[in-house]
């Protein structure tokens, strides 16, 4: 993996081409999934597909990790990985888009270091899990642990959305797909699951400075339309994008979200 540096359990790798011409640095941090991690080639290819709208404009980077990640690791723990592979790269703060569970990471980033990112923008992200989100993921790393991937993956899926014919699909899919939806290491998802179980920033979100902007579907299973807006609103300077109709993936995918991240982030 050429050019990609960092320390701790996170390194940073280059996703854009080279530019004859410089281009704002955006660090991109995924969501739970069969890439997260980065650490195959067949996941840095779906890494890079994923941001290939925004690699045209702005130097991007996306991380890959070490080694695996421990029990007892916490969101915060995951926010200082990433930092010390920030700064070990760039000699001052970046761009910063978090989707999902990597929105998590971002924001604890946000507020835990403040030096490192220049504008943050989360995707299908919050302060917390709303509490349907909250008992999917502890009922799909139950069905990790026990060795049921495709219960895992059938509940992942369906609370993308809270459509329920849309959830009826996606729940077929996701027995159908199984371990193409929850990746290779069923130990490393659950303890990323409890990580983000035990995530909740609501009474830090006045500490972010990096000007912000979070958007979500409003048919998203995990966060609540009332928990985006609340979350916006208790960040100082935050901007809104609600997406009618969208849910927890749509939203990712959304060309609309691409236009809104290159706006704000310019």
């Amino acid at each position: 993996m050429p050019d990609a540096r960092g320390t701790g359990g996170v390194r940073l790798w280059r996703a854009s081409l080279p530019h004859r011409h410089p281009r704002p640095s955006l660090v991109h941090l995924p969501g739970l999934g069969p890439h997260s991690t980065g650490r195959t080639a067949g996941q840095r290819l779906l890494q890079r597909i994923e941001v290939l709208g925004l690699s045209t404009t702005f130097d991007v980077w996306l991380v890959a990790r070490r080694g695996f990640v421990p029990g007892g690791t916490t969101i915060a723990d995951l926010a200082d990985e990433h930092a010390r592979a920030i700064r070990s790269r760039f000699a001052q703060p970046v761009d910063v888009v978090g989707e999902s569970t990597g929105g998590s990471i971002a924001l604890r980033l946000a507020i835990d270091h403040p030096d490192v990112v220049r504008r943050l923008v989360l995707v299908s992200a919050a302060a917390h899990l709303a509490r349907q989100g909250e008992r999917a993921q502890e009922e799909a790393a139950a069905e990790v642990r026990a060795g049921r991937r495709r219960r895992a993956a059938a509940t992942i899926l369906e609370t993308t959305t809270r459509r329920p014919a849309l959830r009826a699909l996606l729940r077929v899919a996701g027995y159908a797909l199984g371990r193409l939806v929850i990746g290779r290491d069923d130990r490393e998802l659950a303890r990323l699951i409890d990580a983000e179980d035990g995530f909740d920033v609501e009474e830090d979100l006045g500490r972010v400075v990096a000007p912000t902007l979070l958007i979500g579907g409003a048919e998203d299973g995990y966060y609540s339309p009332a928990l985006l807006a609340r979350t916006a609103a208790r960040i100082p300077e935050a901007e809104h994008l609600e997406l009618p109709g969208k849910g927890h993936l749509s939203a990712m995918v959304d060309a609309d979200v691409r236009r809104a991240i290159r706006a704000h982030l310019r």
